[in-house]
């Protein structure tokens, strides 16, 4: 599926925030008649998304899951405020390296092509557990490794924390620079009411409690991944249904 970019201002007003998404997109389309189906993303909405974040956690840093978004636009703006990026697969890698995303920006959480990988210059992978750590230290030695935990809530993995302590510790064993944890939720949500689905909606409060546990902190580096939500609600996705003289259009 292609993806389309409509701009406009990078920061705009939370109020009427979607209506403005909305009517972007609207003029993108008077303007353009793009193939069909595909993605149209509006860089003023991921823009205004990723800077509510900065706002909110100023000592935390932005990740970008590459996943996401991968229009050039796209990496562009979260590279413009000061994103790092997750990659999930090698072609993720290769789009970053593209768009002239440096390797020490990125982390890599897949499992395919690690020494090739590695060879590109990144130095950040993400894993479950030890299974794979062997692998990782011979085709990525001296590389940094976080290993993931799994939050409350239906549809994660991971390693359970005492576990992760012995693959981080493992990991130094076998010559790997042990980073730290990370955990995500929100992920297959069936309930859309509510957090986390409706995080942004109590973003300043999400906030305060992580500045609060961990703010003062200095030797903790924190890195916050929004996912989806920074792109979805920025974005529609256009089909043609029918088979008449004139196209149906389906967003």
């Amino acid at each position: 599926m292609r993806e389309f970019l409509a701009e406009g201002s990078p920061i705009v007003e939370a109020a009427g925030a979607w209506r403005g998404t909305q009517t972007r997109i609207r003029e993108f389309l008077n303007c353009k008649e793009p193939q069909t189906p595909c993605r149209i993303v509006d860089l003023a909405t991921v823009e205004r998304h990723l800077f509510e974040l900065r706002m909110a956690l100023p000592s935390a840093e932005l990740v970008h899951a590459v996943r996401c978004g991968q229009a050039a636009g796209v990496l562009g703006s979260a590279a413009r405020l000061g994103c790092r990026f997750d990659a999930a697969t090698p072609g993720d890698v290769d789009l970053c390296l593209l768009n002239g995303i440096a390797p020490t920006a990125l982390s890599y959480t897949g499992t395919e092509d690690l020494a090739d990988v590695s060879d590109r210059g990144v130095r950040l992978f993400g894993v479950d557990g030890e299974q794979g750590l062997d692998a990782l230290a011979a085709l990525a030695p001296g590389a940094a490794v976080y290993c993931r935990v799994p939050a409350p809530g239906p549809n994660d993995c991971g390693a359970v924390l005492d576990v992760a302590v012995e693959v981080l510790s493992t990991a130094r064993w076998l010559g790997l620079v042990p980073y730290g944890i990370s955990f995500r939720i929100g992920a297959s949500l069936a309930e859309l009411v509510g957090v986390p689905a409706s995080w942004r909606d109590h973003l300043l409060v999400c906030a305060a409690g992580i500045q609060e546990a961990f703010g003062e902190r200095g030797d903790l580096r924190l890195l916050v991944e929004p996912g989806d939500s920074v792109v979805a609600d920025a974005s529609v996705v256009i089909g043609e249904l029918g088979a008449g003289p004139l196209p149906t259009y389906c967003v």
